[in-house]
């Protein structure tokens, strides 16, 4: 009868898991609707912000392109000795 009392706290350990990432989940969704919100009410408000939004994008955008085509030129090989 000893696997009784562990099997029950395995099942509340595994309940309070679950319940804590879908309370993780959702507060993870919440914030990014809301940080949404807020990106497209400032960018619709000032023409300065959304053309440094757009320029920070399209910089990000660039240097990921270049770095994936110095990755692809650049692969890493064994050396012979």
């Amino acid at each position: 009868m000893e696997w009784l009392p562990k099997l029950f706290d395995d099942i509340d350990s595994t309940c309070l898991a679950l319940h804590q990432s879908w309370v993780g989940y959702y507060r993870w969704v919440f914030l990014r609707l809301t940080l949404t919100i807020a990106g497209v009410t400032l960018l619709t408000a000032s023409p300065v912000l959304r053309v440094l939004a757009i320029a920070s994008v399209v910089s990000y955008g660039a240097v990921d392109t270049l770095d994936r085509i110095i990755m692809k030129i650049r692969r890493v090989t064994a050396v012979r000795t």
